[in-house]
């Protein structure tokens, strides 16, 4: 399992969704830590044309 460690910015945006979609906040909580638990058992595949990865929840991009 990966320890999940959120930036500055990340929290922010995590605390300012929280106060609008308590709800979508927690799934997107809920997404991070599975990711953090299941990381080896998946499939990662690269954006086009970046380093980045990037991990969904509903209709949010998750960076």
């Amino acid at each position: 399992m990966y320890k999940v460690i959120y930036s500055p910015q990340a929290e922010k945006a995590l605390e300012k969704l929280a106060r609008k979609a308590p709800r979508i906040a927690k799934d997107i909580l809920d997404k991070i830590e599975w990711l953090a638990e299941n990381a080896e058992a998946i499939k990662h595949e690269r954006l086009r044309g970046t380093k980045d990865f990037s991990l969904h929840c509903g209709q949010y991009r998750i960076p």
